[in-house]
């Protein structure tokens, strides 16, 4: 699978435009299979970007919450809009 950094943007946006203190859990609003997005959440944490939490211990989970952004991935957002 080759990195969608396009989808890493979308998936970030999704996660800052949550309410306060409410996790990201649907995705279906970003046209792309589960796994790619849960991937890219993967790779979006272990970047830094964010922080979620996954259903299992590999790099092909089955699903992703987003809890928060962290600050480089308001940085990230940011410098990409």
């Amino acid at each position: 699978m080759k990195r969608d950094m396009d989808l890493v943007r979308t998936i970030l946006i999704l996660a800052e435009d949550q309410p306060t203190g409410e996790m990201a859990r649907d995705f279906s609003s970003l046209n792309a299979d589960n796994q790619v997005v849960v991937e890219h959440i993967w790779l979006a944490q272990q970047s830094g970007l964010l922080e979620a939490v996954f259903s299992g211990n590999s790099p092909a989970h089955r699903a992703a919450i987003i809890m928060r952004l962290t600050p480089a991935g308001h940085d990230f957002l940011a410098h990409a809009k």
